[in-house]
Parts: C-alpha cells; sequence; structure tokens
C-alpha cells in the first residue's frame, strides 16, 4: 500500500457515518489510482478498521446507494464468495 491515494474531498460533506467513512478510505488507499478498482474481503477491512465484518457489509451498501461505489462478488470454483471487486465511483 502507498504512503498516498486519491480520493474525493465531496464525500467528507455528505453526511456518511464514521464507519462507512473509514471503509471508504481504505477502499480508496487500496485502490489502482487509474482503474479505481481493488480486490479486498470484508473480513480484511474490518481488521484495517477495527470493526466487525457486518459493520463493514452495512457501509458498503451505504457508498453503494450513495453511488460512490459498485461491488462484484467473486466466486471460487468451490461455490464459497472469495474477495470482492470494488471499483469506486467518486470522480
Amino acid at each position: 500500500m502507498s504512503s498516498y491515494y486519491l480520493y474525493n474531498t465531496a464525500v467528507s460533506g455528505m453526511g456518511l457515518t464514521k464507519s462507512t467513512y473509514a471503509v471508504y478510505h481504505v477502499l480508496a488507499s487500496a485502490a489502482d489510482n487509474k482503474t479505481r478498482q481493488c480486490w479486498m474481503k470484508n473480513a480484511t477491512i474490518a481488521e484495517r478498521i477495527k470493526t466487525t465484518p457486518k459493520t463493514v457489509q452495512r457501509a458498503v451498501k451505504a457508498l453503494v446507494n450513495a453511488g460512490l461505489l459498485r461491488v462484484k462478488a467473486q466466486f471460487r470454483k468451490n461455490g464459497k464468495q472469495g474477495s470482492n471487486l470494488f471499483t469506486l465511483l467518486d470522480e
């Protein structure tokens, strides 16, 4: 992970909860600066912001509803869900 990352400062004024804002920043810091995409598990995000995966799920849903994020679930050959493909839509 690099020491800097891109994010839209307008997100600060959108009235997001602390946990939603924290999830957004984890995703922004992990995202490729050109594609704005990253692969992460909710559990990994939860570890980074010291919260539960359920809180991350709620925050991701809020970011999707706010039009800031698109999520594509990825599944392994055995049918279990793996990391999600997150695309930030904040430009």
